[in-house]
């Protein structure tokens, strides 16, 4: 009805609170024991990123030895019977994940798009968990989240490539595609960002729905930072 909600994964205290923007708890999601066998006999719940779509919550547990996307209703704190993925140690096996690090919603085709951090490659599922498509990046990357805007994806990297240059962000094309980077520390000196955990497109509208201007907003992980880069659109 018009009111905002956080979805907010605690991956230390193995849950997921559901908050409204003003700070009241609307519901709180523990462990989905009742899914499979792995939460079932005791595995952990790590949940790393969340992400809603058609009225249901999905729920990336990256930080576990599970690695499964699951399916929630948030109004209710109720664990629905969808879970998908999965660990895998191999890179080139689809549908499952070395570290399920972010999960996002693509407006541009409906697509679930998952970070898979360890095999440093985006995954793209439908809303029933099925593996549709994957993104190769340059290996040793290690995405950790992927952002949206008119069909461009926008990925935060926690190393370069091989882990020997600092993080960047990665500029894909609706095909996939490698068509650009901002590297905060090589482009703007920011010493703090040899590590990027999240990259966002930030848009801002004038009243009529035209894009005025369009940034990039990205955080720096260990010790921490916050950068606001303006994009200069031509």
């Amino acid at each position: 009805d018009g009111e905002r909600f956080l979805a907010l994964p605690d991956n230390e205290k193995h849950r997921v609170y559901l908050m409204s923007d003003e700070g009241a708890l609307v519901s709180v999601l523990e462990s989905p024991e009742a899914l499979n066998d792995y939460y079932g006999m005791g595995g952990a719940f790590n949940p790393t990123d969340t992400e809603y779509a058609d009225g249901k919550l999905y729920v990336a547990d990256g930080y576990s030895a599970g690695n499964y996307i699951s399916v929630a209703n948030p109004w209710t704190g109720e664990w629905s019977q969808k879970v998908f993925g999965g660990k895998t140690s191999r890179a080139r096996e689809y549908g499952r994940f070395g570290t399920a690090h972010g999960i996002t919603l693509n407006p541009y085709n409906g697509r679930l798009s998952v970070a898979d951090r360890a095999h440093s490659r985006i995954q793209d599922f439908d809303h029933r968990g099925v593996f549709l498509n994957n993104v190769a990046l340059p290996e040793g990357s290690l995405p950790c989240d992927v952002d949206f805007f008119q069909g461009y994806a926008l990925v935060g990297c926690l190393r370069g490539p091989a882990g020997q240059t600092p993080a960047p962000c990665y500029i894909l094309d609706q095909d996939g595609d490698l068509v650009g980077e901002v590297n905060p520390k090589r482009d703007f000196g920011l010493e703090l960002f040899t590590h990027i955990h999240n990259a966002a497109w930030k848009p801002l509208k004038a009243d009529n729905g035209s894009v005025e201007k369009l940034y990039i907003l990205a955080t720096a992980w260990n010790p921490g930072g916050f950068a606001v880069i303006e994009v200069e659109r031509r």
